[in-house]
């Protein structure tokens, strides 16, 4: 054989597409070798047979009238250059099939001829990806994982099985979260089933072997065999056989190699029997949907620890309240007996005894303060302290400090320096919080300033904000706790060698309520040369919220 008819037949008779000519009657007049092989049936079976033979049932009456209407009027509905049909083989196993349509005539026929690829893989693989996308939106869709599994099951049973189930291991044993399947009354029949005949749990394949095992089972054909082993009896047979389990996947559902679950799929449609490519597909689901479980469970936790942190941050605030209440009574007891013992209602005091006496009051004083601070402190971490914002000149605000701290800088000879930038200005803020934070500061910067030192204020306006500093020429703070000073209970100062007061509350309040006004305070500071605290607070209301949302507890 040689020549252009050889080169013809060799390719026909070789190429992997099937070739197939039909006449105007449908009728198949050629198949090439490729064919026969594709749709299942032995050299020269096909000829004369309808082209219909090919074709799933639910599309031979379209083709037959797209046929006809072609051939009385010339009209095409379908590109002829790239069609997708499925296809029908001998066995009732459905493919999918890319289809190229020519046009011929051989002397008084009109002949049709058609190129059919299998794309059958390919349509698998792209039908699979299409479906673990959109498993994928349901399953973070919701944290009420159980609803997502059912939901991913009813996903299932709509693109690439007739049956669908998820169990999952609680407490070491096997639960059914979900079973899924088109119709009810086959949904009947396996709950029945399982009610009736549980499965055993040392069975070598299903569900048990699977978690047990961690190893998915593929059964691309189930056999009579295996239905007989698994029936208890006759009865059970029966109500197996009316599932019509034709093929079946069970993947475990695994999280850092612990099984807690697994995924069953089964195809009652004999055309459709799965491969290691739709186990994979249902491995990927798996591991999509214990990873889902993981993230709901750990969402649950967390939202169970907050629940705790709240409860037990509202028990602490309530718990300082009343301490604070109990605390407060003794103390201006305190503060009155001294008051009287210093007006000499009970007599003339010594010296000495007027010194003493003063000291007591010193002392009811700061623990006062100290009580205060706490409590201040509790109700910022719970969100109860209420903000109160108006439109105020700052000059006023921050010149007027001076004569609050006026005692404490006489006590220590300190020198004040107030500089204001503009007597002009104003800001929307709560002046109370405000004056609170820079007397805070204040106080911090004459507490660590030595006898006869300074401490200055200073602001400005920069762009939308308002900047206010706090210089002093004290000791300075060490580079390695610049980050901590603004925690609730940080001292510099190691205990045992302390020589300053108080408990570490001041700074963690101010920078709580600064953050609340929309702002920050930060330090620049030099061990040995001073320190300069700046407050830097939006001149507009950061917000419309003026009860601050609880947050977790530091303490």
């Amino acid at each position: 054989m040689n020549g252009p008819d050889a080169l013809y037949r060799s390719v026909v008779a070789t190429t992997p597409d099937a070739i197939l000519t039909m006449d105007e009657g449908g009728r198949i007049l050629f198949a090439n070798p490729a064919a026969d092989r594709m749709f299942g049936y032995a050299e020269g079976e096909l000829l004369g047979k309808p082209l219909t033979l090919l074709m799933p049932e639910r599309m031979r009456r379209q083709h037959e009238i797209g046929l006809k209407r072609y051939l009385d009027t010339g009209e095409r509905r379908l590109d002829w250059s790239q069609i997708r049909l499925p296809g029908l083989r001998s066995d009732g196993q459905e493919i999918s099939l890319s289809i190229s349509f020519g046009e011929y005539r051989d002397s008084d026929r009109r002949i049709f001829a058609g190129i059919l690829r299998d794309i059958t893989d390919e349509s698998r693989r792209e039908a699979g990806m299409r479906f673990l996308l959109e498993a994928s939106e349901v399953l973070t869709t919701s944290l009420e994982y159980e609803d997502t599994l059912r939901s991913v099951a009813e996903l299932a049973t709509r693109s690439i099985a007739d049956w669908a189930a998820v169990d999952l291991v609680e407490d070491g044993k096997v639960r059914r979260v979900a079973v899924v399947h088109p119709d009810p009354a086959k949904l009947r029949i396996a709950q029945d089933i399982e009610t009736r005949y549980p499965t055993d749990p040392a069975s070598p394949v299903g569900i048990q072997h699977v978690i047990r095992t961690g190893e998915r089972v593929l059964i691309p054909e189930i056999p009579e065999e295996l239905l007989l082993n698994a029936a208890h009896d006759e009865e059970h047979l029966r109500l197996i056989r009316e599932l019509q389990l034709e093929s079946y996947i069970c993947v475990p559902l695994k999280l850092r190699d612990e099984v807690i679950g697994a995924l069953s799929l089964v195809s009652s449609t004999p055309a459709r029997h799965y491969t290691e490519a739709d186990a994979d597909l249902a491995s990927e689901l798996a591991r999509r949907a214990a990873v889902a479980i993981d993230n709901a469970k750990l969402y649950r936790s967390a939202e169970a620890a907050r629940d705790a942190a709240e409860r037990a941050n509202a028990a602490k605030s309530e718990f300082l309240a009343m301490m604070s209440h109990e605390l407060r009574t003794p103390l201006n007891a305190i503060s009155g007996y001294a008051e009287l013992l210093e007006t000499g209602v009970r007599g003339e005091l010594t010296a000495p005894q007027l010194a003493d006496v003063r000291s007591i009051q010193r002392s009811q004083t700061h623990l006062l303060g100290i009580i205060n601070d706490m409590l201040n402190f509790a109700k910022l971490e719970a969100g109860k302290v209420q903000f109160s914002y108006g439109t105020f000149t700052l000059d006023p605000l921050l010149r007027g400090l001076e004569e609050l701290v006026r005692p404490q800088l006489l006590e220590k000879d300190l020198k004040y320096e107030y500089r204001s930038f503009d007597g002009r200005s104003t800001a929307t803020l709560d002046s109370e919080k405000f004056q609170q934070i820079i007397l805070n500061l204040l106080s911090n910067a004459i507490k660590y300033t030595a006898d006869g030192g300074r401490v200055c204020v200073d602001w400005k306006i920069d762009g939308p904000d308002v900047v206010v500093n706090v210089a002093d020429t004290g000791r300075g703070i060490p580079g390695d706790k610049l980050d901590d000073i603004f925690e609730p209970f940080v001292q510099v100062e190691p205990l045992r060698t302390r020589v300053t007061g108080g408990v570490g509350l001041g700074l963690a309040i101010s920078q709580d309520i600064a953050r609340e006004m929309g702002g920050v305070i930060t330090v620049r500071s030099k061990l040995g040369s001073g320190s300069t605290f700046t407050l830097r607070l939006p001149r507009e209301r950061p917000g419309e919220t003026v009860n601050p949302s609880p947050r977790r507890s530091r303490l």
